[in-house]
């Protein structure tokens, strides 16, 4: 099924779709381990970053499935810089669930300084204190370099701490950190935890001790975890305390709206759907200090008609969907054709993929679609389906779909796929 959604995809245009679909199969033949025809598909893009992608994605669908060797044999085909990051920090990922943290460390180190190394790092030390390794992973922190880097890591072992109850040992580790940045980035963490795991009064008195941009960020965490407790009206006055200077450079604006997005974002899961209305309604649809305040008021309506597709309020979410101008309607029709099909209902979801005017998105909700109507066990209907489905792309989204589900434990039907 998916070398028949990759001869599907061969005559694709812009170059643009062909490469998203590529990545799609590419993964999923990873998975099953067809990794030649893997990265032979990256072969029908030029050397550079849309072929490079594709073998990214082939490493994340090794390394999914605990193929570690192949997958560092495959990040070794990438020649992009970034590109490569992604795919180590991918499977260093992986191997840190499986337990190998020396593994995983060795992986990191091949990072070099790109953006994503000390957030692979810190990944890598918080699981190891979690393993009851926090020795290792203070002695690991300690061989970072760069300030920065060294300070991220940190963090993510403060955090840890937190969240297992250690408050005092979370202190000691970041006792242990000097340098450019000094204890800003692990009391932070600290703080964050503390908020997250509800200790509020813990966050504020731990926020007391930052004088940086890092206390208006810990400002916002408290403010998310009084709404996870239910105090909405506290959060937004915490939230609205956040400063607003009126300068592009600062981030304070940025802070502050995010944290009222997120707190509405926090009723909808909890289905307040008028009260998380009523809070995306306190960002401003311009400013001139945030630019972005028209796009996140609109990312907050969406993520509203997600939450409420996943709680299977179908008609509120397309009724949420229809409010949107400019863009993001497609995305919440997606999570609910892929709602209604996980609950069974393959007709309505059908019935709804087929009001999405964006092709990409209709094909990529064809796709779940697929995944769900396979595991009903009906596999005549659904290939039936797949092969009438007006357009290539389609067809091939489907196909990827049902090959994902369908190859789960099935080893001997892999070759069909």
């Amino acid at each position: 099924m998916l070398l028949k959604a990759a001869k599907l995809g061969e005559k694709l245009t812009p170059p643009g779709t062909q490469h998203g679909l590529y990545r799609e199969i590419a993964r999923e033949l990873a998975r099953i381990g067809a990794i030649s025809d893997a990265t032979l598909l990256a072969q029908s893009f030029e050397p550079g970053q849309l072929r490079d992608e594709v073998l990214v994605s082939a490493v994340k669908g090794l390394a999914a499935v605990g193929s570690f060797s192949q997958a560092a044999q495959t990040v070794m085909l990438i020649t992009g810089e970034f590109e490569k990051g992604e795919a180590l920090a991918a499977l260093a990922q992986e191997q840190t669930r499986a337990g190998q943290f020396s593994a995983a460390l060795g992986t990191v180190g091949q990072m070099g300084r790109i953006t994503r190394y000390s957030y692979a790092f810190g990944d890598v030390a918080r699981s190891m204190v979690k393993a009851g390794k926090l020795t290792e992973a203070l002695y690991y922190a300690g061989q970072v370099k760069e300030d920065w880097d060294r300070a991220e890591v940190f963090r993510a072992i403060a955090m840890a701490q937190v969240s297992m109850g250690d408050l005092n040992g979370a202190r000691r580790t970041v006792a242990k950190l000097s340098g450019k940045f000094g204890n800003d980035l692990p009391l932070y963490g600290i703080a964050q935890a503390q908020a997250e795991s509800g200790d509020i009064r813990g966050a504020q008195e731990t926020a007391k001790q930052l004088n940086s941009q890092l206390r208006y960020y810990t400002i916002g965490h408290i403010a998310e975890a009084k709404a996870r407790s239910g105090d909405v009206v506290g959060a937004v006055r915490v939230a609205t305390s956040i400063p607003s200077p009126m300068h592009r450079l600062e981030d304070a604006p940025t802070t502050r709206f995010r944290t009222i997005s997120k707190i509405a974002e926090i009723q909808a899961v909890a289905r307040d759907y008028k009260g998380a209305f009523q809070t995306a309604a306190l960002i401003p649809p311009k400013l001139p200090a945030c630019d972005i305040c028209g796009s996140l008021r609109d990312e907050v309506v969406i993520e509203i008609g997600k939450a409420q597709a996943e709680h299977g309020d179908f008609a509120k979410a397309l009724q949420t969907a229809s409010t949107l101008k400019f863009y993001g309607k497609e995305e919440i029709m997606e999570a609910v054709a892929t709602a209604q099909a996980k609950a069974g209902d393959i007709e309505a979801a059908l019935q709804t993929a087929s009001l999405i005017d964006n092709g990409g998105y209709r094909a990529r909700t064809l796709e779940r679609l697929g995944e769900a109507w396979i595991q009903t066990g009906d596999r005549k209907a659904v290939l039936d389906w797949a092969g009438q489905l007006p357009s290539s792309l389609e067809k091939a989204y489907a196909l990827v779909g049902i090959a994902r589900r369908y190859m789960h434990g099935q080893p001997g039907d892999r070759r069909e796929s």
